[in-house]
């Protein structure tokens, strides 16, 4: 910087990479909504659709743990965007903005993923 010349604004979280990481969430919740109704259907043409693994359906639970991964992923980018939050509250409008913008959207992925992977736990896999 030359002697005069006004301060560069600090660009760190600024484009591509900043868009795609406050979108994260929902990209992981399209994903766990893929995995479990592609497995889904094309379990129940596998022989694991009549298994059963201590008692419980092998299916429903191969798909429990794939919904339960998806839960997890969503749950540490939600933590993660809070301690970003948290680190911006006195920081930058816009950083402050796209921060808390972040955090709902990554809430609001965890809540898409409980309504839409809820039946695969409650409902038996394969009628």
């Amino acid at each position: 910087m030359k002697p005069g010349q006004p301060p560069r604004p600090d660009r760190r979280g600024a484009g591509a990479h900043a868009l795609l990481m406050s979108n994260l969430g929902l990209i992981v919740w399209a994903l766990g909504f893929v995995v479990l109704y592609a497995g889904l259907s094309l379990g129940c043409r596998l022989p694991i659709a009549h298994a059963s693994w201590l008692g419980l359906p092998a299916l429903s639970v191969v798909l429990t743990a794939l919904w339960l991964a998806h839960a997890a992923w969503l749950a540490w980018l939600i933590a993660r965007a809070w301690r970003r939050w948290q680190a911006q509250r006195k920081g930058q409008a816009d950083a402050r903005f796209a921060s808390r913008l972040t955090l709902l959207l990554h809430g609001s992925a965890l809540l898409a993923l409980i309504w839409t992977g809820f039946p695969v736990m409650v409902l038996p896999a394969c009628a």
